[in-house]
């Protein structure tokens, strides 16, 4: 899980990955392991995953996209670009 958490805005990038080495792990498929994932979160946070890791992107994303521009840069997709 700290895995996952630390990966920030690449959370569903990271879930992949983590889910993927968790099925392997376990002999399941990845779907089976992703839901698992997601039910053990719930059992010890009390909150849902998905709408949790949503909600950190939002914010990642958001004061990522208030801070200082570069006037030399041109904002695309939420990453800046030399023009």
């Amino acid at each position: 899980m700290a895995a996952i958490r630390d990966e920030g805005a690449r959370f569903y990038l990271a879930f992949d990955q983590q889910s993927e080495a968790i099925a392997e792990e376990l002999r399941v498929t990845q779907a089976a392991a992703k839901r698992a994932v997601a039910e053990a979160y719930r059992e010890v946070e009390g909150r849902d995953f998905y709408e949790t890791a949503k909600a950190h992107e939002a914010e990642t994303f958001s004061a990522r996209d208030q801070g200082p521009q570069n006037p030399d840069l041109k904002q695309t997709g939420g990453y800046q670009r030399q023009v």
